[in-house]
């Protein structure tokens, strides 16, 4: 896999966790995005894509209120300034099948499950950038090609009645992205985390771990 020059990058993080938000923020830095920024909630998440040209967002399924699939269908209604294109990488903690169904038919380009580490991050950012499937538009659906086999979630869903006899036309992404080019030198932290690091957080306060105590919990040797 080639190693990306991310530094042209707007990239947005919607979690109501905040050592998720914390841990999110100091991975992408560490792999050399040239801008991030934090929400805490769905609200706040879809005022920033309003008022910023943000190029990814990773956003968590589970949050009160409104969750992360309120944030992808509202993004692929578009209107009210949001671009509908935006790519939407859905972290989240659950992998069973009606799970799976449920967000792909919202219009998520990615799944990203916990514990995440530094190289699973990477990997779904260079999938919405080199690998991005054409969007197709039917009368209930506007999003990503939902007839995907190479991402092992996708594949072992069964393909549906309507994709099999109907294939709706593809449409094409419009481009978007800002200049990517390739690294020229390794990021700091470019090897993967081979122990994951999980949301959960210290049980003396789950908000107290600083950025400099998750950077070096992410260089610790296992």
């Amino acid at each position: 896999m080639k190693r990306l020059n991310l530094e042209n990058l707007h990239i947005l993080v919607v979690d109501d966790n905040a050592f998720m938000r914390n841990l999110m923020s100091v991975i992408l830095k560490g792999l050399r995005v040239g801008r991030v920024q934090i929400a805490d909630n769905v609200d706040g998440g879809l005022d920033i894509v309003k008022r910023f040209a943000v190029d990814i967002a990773f956003v968590d399924w589970n949050m009160p209120t409104r969750d992360g699939l309120d944030f992808v269908r509202t993004v692929r209604q578009g209107g009210g300034g949001i671009a509908p294109f935006l790519p939407v990488i859905m972290l989240t903690g659950h992998t069973e099948q009606n799970r799976v169904i449920e967000a792909r038919d919202a219009g998520v380009d990615e799944f990203l499950a916990k514990p995440i580490s530094v190289s699973s991050v990477y990997r779904r950012i260079y999938s919405v950038i080199e690998r991005r499937r054409s969007f197709i538009r039917t009368g209930s659906y506007f999003g990503p090609d939902r007839r995907r086999h190479d991402i092992p979630m996708f594949a072992a869903l069964k393909r549906r009645k309507t994709d099999i006899e109907a294939p709706a036309p593809m449409m094409p992404v419009p481009e978007t992205m800002p200049s990517i080019g390739l690294e020229s030198k390794a990021p700091p932290v470019e090897k993967p985390v081979k122990e994951a690091v999980s949301e959960r957080p210290r049980p003396d306060d789950p908000n107290a771990m600083s950025q400099r105590e998750v950077a070096a919990k992410l260089r610790k040797k296992p």
